[in-house]
């Protein structure tokens, strides 16, 4: 597949490279850093950057990892993102662990998954990798020989295939949550998740495993 990231932290790199690695070709966006941009894109043959508008054409999946205030800026052109998968981990978290990771500031009542495909209502918005750390991309089996779960929700059936491809690509297992109004749920499960493994200390060495 030909995937850009939007925003890329942490998250945003380490999924591009865990993809790039998988063979899928990735291109970067979206950094005030034109210096480690430079580096993704260098990171190997499959990898490239370009600008939010070269990203969004060149893509088959849209992978989101702005943080919430620059989302306006970033979907302020809807009409791109027409008939596109968009997956998000969108978080209002910050490092501290301070933030909120479910809804905009703009609108607590719904979802951040449910607020990005209103602005996008032509694409295919999928939630999934906000139950994570960007740490665990790099490393998904770093304690069992069983990789860790990762849920996701979309309303598309063809998004919500492409994503599961994806989750299996970076080395995880892909656990469905169904439509894209379990996002809200998702998105408070990170919330507790998270505190639980900051409160614990087992951040950052920890994730969640579903066992069937």
């Amino acid at each position: 597949m030909k995937i850009s990231i939007i925003g890329f932290g942490n998250m945003g790199a380490a999924l591009g490279k865990a993809w790039a690695k998988a063979g899928h070709k990735v291109m970067f966006s979206y950094s005030r850093d034109e210096e480690k941009l430079t580096q993704l894109a260098n990171f190997n043959e499959n990898t490239s950057k370009g600008t939010v508008e070269e990203a969004i054409g060149y893509s088959d999946v849209i992978m989101l990892t702005v943080q919430p205030f620059l989302l306006e800026e970033v979907l302020q052109n809807a009409s791109l993102f027409k008939g596109k998968t968009v997956i998000t981990c969108v978080s209002g978290l910050k490092p501290d662990f301070s933030g909120q990771t479910t809804g905009l500031p703009t609108d607590l009542k719904t979802s951040i998954a449910e607020t990005i495909a209103k602005m996008i209502p032509e694409a295919h918005v999928v939630e999934a990798f906000n139950t994570t750390f960007s740490g665990i991309i790099e490393n998904p089996f770093f304690s069992t020989n069983q990789p860790a779960s990762i849920f996701y929700c979309g309303n598309d059936i063809n998004a919500m295939t492409s994503t599961e491809k994806l989750i299996k690509d970076a080395g995880f297992a892909p656990v469905s949550a169904g439509g894209i109004t379990t996002a809200k749920v998702l998105e408070t499960f990170a919330t507790a998740w998270v505190q639980l493994a900051a409160v614990g200390g087992f951040f950052p060495n920890v994730a969640l495993n579903v066992l069937r």
